[in-house]
């Protein structure tokens, strides 16, 4: 009998034990990284949003978690362009939850992801590429693709936003329309190719025509240079000979002149000359054979006696 009780104080005791770590377990919560908590306490919602970590709470409230990390979503939406061509635009949205607003998006919208882009992200994708297409015809979808992701991604973050669903990209990741608008694009482009070929044909052969022009415009001014610097050569030469011409005319009426005073310096001499050979010969002429009598200078005077010689 007293083994009996002592058994059932230990299973009573192991109870307690264990009703107090279930009771410890549930008075704290782990938010793991990436997510937030939301607090519901016998189905009341608390309207604030749990951060990682550890928290205590009480045994009888929940944290759910959320996660907040970014998500992609890629949905391809039908529209009619201004022209009235069925294009199907292909978009990849990038998103994640407002973290401090996990709250309203768990007792509005539901706790997953997959909910949030049923119910909201996917029909707002579709209505702004819808509203965007109309706006422009098939062709200026292709060439504007830049301008178009920049509207979608407009209209498709202020519309998220009022969701608590931050969008961080917006691309648009392919346009698909009909075969046989496939097929008009292909053959504009093949003509816009070869109208193109032709034209650069042209050009072609306009820059050929006009370097033909530069070409024998610069022959022709380089022959006319070409006539002007031997025209000056010969000018120079000519001007360099009649100089040459001019120094030896000089040069030879000084050698002339030269001459000319030599031979009449010459012919002084030889008329001095001639003059007293000249005298000499009529004094000689004149004289009767016989010798003077008085001889000498002033100061002395000889007589002479022609007999007596």
């Amino acid at each position: 009998m007293r083994d009996n009780k002592i058994i059932f104080s230990l299973i009573g005791g192991g109870v307690v034990l264990l009703l107090v770590f279930v009771f410890m377990m549930s008075c704290y919560e782990v938010v793991d990284p990436g997510h937030r908590g939301v607090h519901v306490s016998f189905g009341t919602l608390t309207e604030e949003s749990i951060d990682e970590g550890f928290h205590f709470k009480a045994p009888w409230a929940t944290i759910h978690e959320i996660n907040v990390q970014e998500q992609i979503v890629v949905n391809a939406a039908s529209a009619a362009s201004s022209d009235l061509q069925t294009v199907t635009t292909e978009v990849a949205v990038n998103y994640k939850p407002e973290a401090e607003m996990v709250w309203w998006l768990y007792q509005n919208l539901g706790r997953s992801g997959e909910v949030w882009r049923t119910t909201k992200l996917n029909p707002i994708i579709s209505e702004s590429v819808k509203s965007v297409t109309a706006k422009y015809t098939a062709e200026n979808l292709i060439k504007h693709r830049e301008e178009v992701k920049s509207e979608i991604e407009r209209i498709i973050t202020s519309r998220a936003k009022g969701s608590n669903l931050i969008v961080t990209a917006v691309n648009i990741t392919d346009f698909k329309f009909s075969a046989s608008f496939d097929h008009a694009i292909e053959a504009k482009v093949q003509a816009e190719q070869d109208a193109l070929r032709a034209r650069n044909e042209l050009e072609k052969e306009k820059v050929e025509a006009e370097k033909k022009v530069v070409q024998s415009e610069a022959e022709a001014k380089m022959k006319e240079l070409q006539a002007v610097a031997d025209r000056r050569a010969t000018e120079e030469r000519a001007a360099g000979q009649a100089k040459q011409i001019e120094l030896l005319s000089i040069a030879n009426a000084e050698a002339t002149k030269r001459e000319a005073a030599a031979e009449a310096e010459a012919n002084k001499t030889l008329l001095a000359t001639l003059d007293r050979k000249i005298l000499e010969n009529k004094r000689l002429e004149k004289w009767d054979g016989k010798l003077p009598r008085v001889t000498g200078d002033s100061n002395a005077l000889l007589l002479i006696d022609p007999e007596k010689e």
